[in-house]
């Protein structure tokens, strides 16, 4: 089965809009197991998107999700996760992108890689919370678990 999650905590103490957010998935072999509030409380909300492909023994994919949070002052960040179409088991593992700016609330994000493997975790910059993303990745599964902290408290 793949499974594709992202988990949003938010330890700072501002409240986050949630901004943007998509999916693309299979018609009839996967669904959205959860979806994103529209607001990210401060001092630990928590809020995720994931879905589950269940037709796992012949073919999976595409399948991907996307959330993107917007600060008070209007700072955006978010993150993408991309499965790419797998035969058999046989194909590239699940893939992430990250992005920020200060664009129009609704705007469709510009993605970047995450990095170069899909295992290492990342952290934004530029932005005035601390926001570290970690995923667990295999073959078929991508599960990033991001953590928003104050700037002060990193």
């Amino acid at each position: 089965m793949s499974t594709l999650s992202i988990t949003f905590t938010n330890y700072s103490g501002i409240e986050l809009y949630r901004d943007y957010w998509s999916y693309v998935m299979e018609t009839g072999f996967s669904g959205l197991t959860t979806s994103p509030s529209t607001t990210l409380n401060a001092m630990s909300g928590q809020t995720s998107i994931s879905t589950d492909q269940i037709l796992s023994e012949l073919d999976q994919g595409p399948l991907e999700l996307s959330c993107c949070w917007r600060t008070p002052s209007g700072q955006r960040f978010g993150v993408k996760v991309h499965a790419n179409f797998q035969m058999f088991g046989i194909g590239p593992r699940p893939e992430w992108y990250v992005m920020s700016d200060n664009k129009a609330p609704g705007t469709a994000p510009s993605w970047k890689e995450s990095g170069s493997d899909p295992a290492s975790p990342y952290n934004w910059s530029g932005i005035s919370i601390k926001v570290v993303a970690t995923p667990t990745s295999t073959h078929m599964t991508l599960q990033i678990q991001v953590q928003i902290d104050d700037l002060k408290n990193a």
